[in-house]
């Protein structure tokens, strides 16, 4: 078994169209270990960025959020995050819910400052 010394070694030759899975144990999913692992590169030459999460806080405060509030590991490149409660799609026209997970549409964006967008 190989053990590298950076998650961007781990990464180093990572063809185009693979998926990149980054975890959220540890540090590996805190933004500060992100930027010094280089997502930032990895972020700014992927077709595709989904983000996988809970929506909420323990506190109940939501994730997904009009301004990111941590600094930015690749400005506008994420196109789907997946949660717990709904699966968006981030569009420049906005935050379209594409599946909902045991919730209603109304009760979801009740829980949100986010305006969201019904998938037509």
């Amino acid at each position: 078994m190989n053990v590298l010394s950076t998650p961007l070694e781990a990464v180093a030759d990572t063809p185009d169209g693979a998926t990149v899975l980054i975890g959220g144990f540890g540090r590996a999913g805190e933004p500060a270990a992100l930027l010094e692992s280089g997502a930032m590169d990895l972020a700014a030459g992927a077709k595709q960025v989904f983000v996988m999460m809970n929506l909420l806080t323990r506190d109940g405060k939501p994730k997904l959020l009009n301004d990111c509030t941590y600094p930015l590991t690749g400005p506008r490149c994420v196109s789907r995050v997946h949660t717990d409660l709904a699966t968006f799609l981030i569009t420049g026209d906005g935050v379209v819910v594409r599946d909902l997970h045991g919730i209603s549409f109304t009760d979801l964006q009740a829980l949100l400052d986010v305006p969201l967008k019904e998938l037509s």
